[in-house]
């Protein structure tokens, strides 16, 4: 079975939005004792609480102190599973970095704040198309924009910085049945009618080996100057004051916007091009070294380019069509046309062969060599469909098993 999640906006009222916010403060202040308690037992035994002995723990403080009755049992319990799981986490890191791995161990600390509370296997419900119950908050008004499909598991409410609320369905389905025969298949006998390579930038978000050039659209450069804005008129405010936490507020939303226009644009890119070929080959992009660069890094992280291969990957993997990552070392000092290497620096944007006399744009000749060098080599595992070995842009990085549900935009 796979897992598919499916996010919806809630439009809890008033009380409903208070004894939401009042559960996420008990949930951060229970992870706070329970963790406190698993380091004293740490010190004093050697050994950290198992998930039995955290859920019994809890019984013992809700019956302390009688707040914890007003969060359903299941979101507390789930408190002990993510302590578990960090300390499971930990070890394993700190076992890695013994084994030689260039990882951060990263203890579990303490929480500030909350993002989300999960509801794992109980206490939720939709009563209608347009209201779901959540455990000791109420019916709570949704907006079902599409179907749930497959069966749900888990629930997750979430709580943004500018104060809006959605429920998360982690949902088990049906793994679509594999051609073992096309997997047998080099990629040096399949016959693919409408192939590309795709080479990334900061001056064009994208360029394919077939001359098409998508434009970057530098959401964070044109919004940049209401953001500057509002961030002054935060800094200018009282702290803790009504006031400041407004412009908070507008601040989050801001940032919020930029984020979901970056997000559209990734998706409607990707779908555009899953739906035109069959045979996508990408870099294998080392972004966090890139960002690295702190001349560069804003724009690079302003592109997204990890995100966009990330939805591109999936899309690719759902609709049947090979997305291979190809290291781009010298794509851009090989011409597509000879295979001589033609030195050039980042300031020279064309391409001009000395030796076969080709002249073309230099990201369409380095996109030429991408999809030159994934058919010469039969590697279709170094993908990043979600799921995947190479999912976040690297193949020494361990993937996630959850997928997201495909957006078909028109």
């Amino acid at each position: 079975m796979a897992k598919q999640m499916f996010e919806f906006r809630i439009y809890p009222s008033i009380k409903q939005t208070n004894r939401l916010k009042k559960q996420f403060y008990l949930v951060k202040t229970l992870y706070n004792i329970l963790l406190l308690l698993t380091k004293d037992q740490y010190r004093a035994n050697g050994h950290t609480m198992s998930r039995n002995e955290l859920n019994n723990a809890i019984k013992r403080i809700k019956e302390f102190d009688p707040r914890y009755n007003e969060v359903h049992s299941q979101v507390l319990q789930n408190v002990s599973d993510r302590i578990s799981k960090a300390y499971k986490h930990f070890f394993r890191r700190v076992k890695e970095r013994r084994m030689g791995k260039k990882v951060k161990v990263g203890f579990p600390r303490y929480k500030k704040f909350l993002k989300s509370i999960a509801y794992p296997q109980s206490g939720f419900k939709f009563v209608s198309d347009k209201l779901l119950y959540i455990g000791k908050v109420g019916n709570v008004p949704i907006v079902r924009h599409r179907p749930v499909v497959g069966t749900i598991k888990t629930m997750s409410v979430k709580w943004t910085r500018s104060n809006k609320w959605f429920v998360v369905f982690c949902c088990d389905i049906p793994e679509a049945p594999k051609d073992a025969g096309k997997v047998e298949t080099s990629i040096n006998e399949w016959n693919f009618k409408h192939e590309v390579g795709i080479d990334m930038g900061l001056e064009k978000f994208l360029a394919t080996s077939d001359n098409v050039i998508v434009e970057n659209p530098r959401f964070l450069k044109v919004e940049g100057k209401r953001l500057k804005r509002l961030q002054r008129q935060v800094s200018r405010k009282v702290k803790s004051s009504k006031n400041r936490k407004k412009a908070r507020v507008k601040l989050a939303r801001q940032h919020e916007r930029i984020a979901n226009q970056r997000k559209d644009f990734h998706w409607k890119t990707a779908n555009m091009l899953v739906n035109n070929y069959d045979f996508i080959a990408v870099e294998d992009l080392n972004i966090k070294k890139m960002l690295r660069d702190h001349r560069l890094a804003r724009q690079i992280a302003d592109v997204g380019w990890g995100e966009f291969l990330r939805k591109l990957g999936y899309l690719a993997g759902s609709a049947g069509v090979p997305n291979p990552a190809v290291n781009p070392a010298g794509s851009s000092q090989e011409c597509s046309g000879c295979h001589g290497i033609v030195p050039k620096d980042l300031s020279v944007r064309i391409h001009s062969c000395p030796h076969c006399g080709l002249v073309l744009d230099r990201d369409i000749n380095s996109a030429r060599i991408v999809i030159y060098v994934a058919k010469r080599t039969a590697g279709l595992a170094g993908t990043h469909a979600c799921g995947d070995v190479a999912s976040t842009s690297r193949p020494d990085r361990e993937a996630c098993d959850i997928v997201e549900a495909r957006t078909k935009y028109g």
